[in-house]
Formats: structure tokens, C-alpha cells, sequence
């Protein structure tokens, strides 16, 4: 398992163009560049971002 915390390491290593915010929470496959290894990939936010934004720690529609 690949987890990526913040928005730089997510568009980075998952070669995607979303958000952070629009990536957190999905399973996205991560392939080598080779092709030859393919592992599942979970993008998160950052702790020192969640920190500064307590708020954002919410899911929007989890209730417990």
C-alpha cells in the first residue's frame, strides 16, 4: 500500500491533476514506470495542514 499524505505527494506520485481534496479518501492504483509492479495508492491530508484546519478533519456526510 502506497499512502500519500498532502496534495504535492498525491498529484505527484499518482500523476494526477485533482485536488487534494478531491483525491483524499479514494483507492487509486499506482503503477512503477515500468508497468510491472501496481500497488493500491490512498492520497490523505497533511497533519500539519489538519492541524491549522481543524474543520477539514470532517467527512463531508459521515455521521456516526
Amino acid at each position: 500500500m502506497l499512502l500519500c499524505v498532502g496534495g504535492p505527494s498525491s498529484k505527484s506520485m499518482l500523476k494526477r491533476e485533482e485536488g487534494i481534496l478531491a483525491l483524499r479518501g479514494r483507492w487509486i492504483e499506482w503503477r512503477s514506470a515500468d508497468g510491472k509492479m501496481e500497488i493500491p495508492a490512498l492520497a490523505t491530508l497533511h497533519p500539519a495542514f489538519l492541524l491549522r484546519q481543524p474543520a477539514a478533519k470532517k467527512w463531508p456526510g459521515l455521521t456516526f
